[in-house]
């Protein structure tokens, strides 16, 4: 579906009328974690406005329904700005539904209403052998024996965040000598439900590993297999970045509000030297979040995954910095959960963490450099 840059804009500014009368409303305490049934319900809603399209529905507006072109682009990266200003831990749960929806259209297969999208082996980013796959086609026998085994769903657990409802997942598997896909309804994996994570308090987490009953058949292969998965790891990654962009300017008004208002020795700390530092540190982090993924508003096959990745390890630290700086600006109860910048910093750490850490993608970036050259 094509766009004009007059549709992103109406389309926008809907959705983020949707965030802030019931994402932000309904997550208005943060130190108040959503209930399962309200999340439930608000993902129901985003459905229903189109914001959210399952596996067999004709593509429209909702969340990376349109990537390949400039218009598409801006739309999905705004609307993550938009839902992680509201709340970033909903923001990465839609995000990744609706990966999962377009990798299954891609492939031709049906998935469940919730379905979780692992995209990711048992850690990290960093195999060099995935890199070099993914550049070129091909790997040698021991860069083949290191990606088999990061894509090992039997032996090797993955830690996955969702709603508690959720029934299926949809993962890339390495069959034969290439990437491949596998749906598996949850009755059939072994899941075990972990203590609350770090951040993204609205979802629960799990550990999850294919079954020792599960049927070796049912993998999923395309000629394009391969470049489905190279899509969703850009869509993903840019994803991630827009959310924690989002969650950023949610953060920057938290600390803004309270300098504006709090007072020390008389005059208003907003005044103060090392406050004002810190507020133009936030400012130029979000900033510099609006630079990074405004050079990704173009197709998603015309951009370079290297890059993306790359991107990520300059832009995640520095919003984690300015989630830092808020919670600083306001003190001692900066720390308290009831306040707001603290949950930001929690989620802003989960978002940098979600396709594996700075070093493993660090050494993602430089595999791939390599593989190009």
């Amino acid at each position: 579906m094509s766009f004009t840059r007059d549709d992103v804009e109406q389309i926008l500014a809907e959705i983020a009328r949707f965030a802030t009368d019931r994402i932000a409303a309904a997550t208005a305490r943060p130190e108040a974690a959503l209930s399962p049934r309200a999340l439930d319900e608000l993902t129901q809603e985003a459905a229903e406005l189109g914001l959210l399209t399952s596996s067999d529905a004709e593509e429209g507006f909702g969340l990376w329904s349109s990537a390949d072109a400039a218009e598409g682009m801006a739309l999905n990266i705004g609307l993550l700005q938009i839902l992680g200003q509201a709340n970033a831990g909903i923001a990465y749960h839609w995000h990744r539904l609706a990966i999962a929806s377009v990798v299954a259209r891609r492939l031709g297969v049906g998935l469940s209403e919730g379905a979780l999208f692992i995209p990711t082996g048992h850690f990290g980013l960093a195999h060099g052998g995935l890199a070099k796959y993914l550049q070129t086609g091909a790997t040698s026998a021991e860069e083949e024996n290191a990606v088999s085994d990061w894509f090992d769903r039997r032996e090797k657990s993955v830690i996955a965040f969702g709603p508690e409802t959720w029934r299926q997942v949809l993962w890339p598997v390495w069959s034969g000598a290439g990437i491949a896909w596998r749906t598996d309804p949850r009755d059939m994996l072994d899941v075990t439900v972990r203590t609350k994570a770090h951040g993204f308090d609205e979802l629960a987490a799990f550990e999850i590993r294919r079954g020792a009953n599960s049927d070796d058949d049912g993998i999923i292969t395309t000629e394009d297999s391969a470049q489905i998965y190279l899509r969703a790891l850009k869509m993903d990654a840019i994803g991630l970045m827009a959310v924690a962009a989002g969650a950023a300017r949610h953060t920057q008004s938290y600390a803004e509000n309270y300098v504006a208002i709090r007072k020390q020795g008389g005059q208003l700390i907003g005044r103060h030297p090392a406050v004002q530092l810190a507020i133009g540190e936030i400012e130029s982090a979000c900033a510099l979040a609006e630079g990074v993924l405004r050079k990704f508003e173009r197709p998603i096959d015309d951009i370079d995954l290297g890059d993306v990745v790359a991107s990520r390890i300059m832009l995640h630290p520095a919003l984690r910095h300015a989630a830092n700086q808020s919670m600083q600006s306001h003190g001692g109860i900066g720390y308290m959960r009831d306040t707001g910048p603290e949950k930001i910093l929690r989620d802003e750490n989960m978002l940098s963490m979600a396709l594996g850490g700075m070093r493993a993608g660090a050494l993602f970036v430089a595999a791939w450099r390599n593989a190009k050259a």
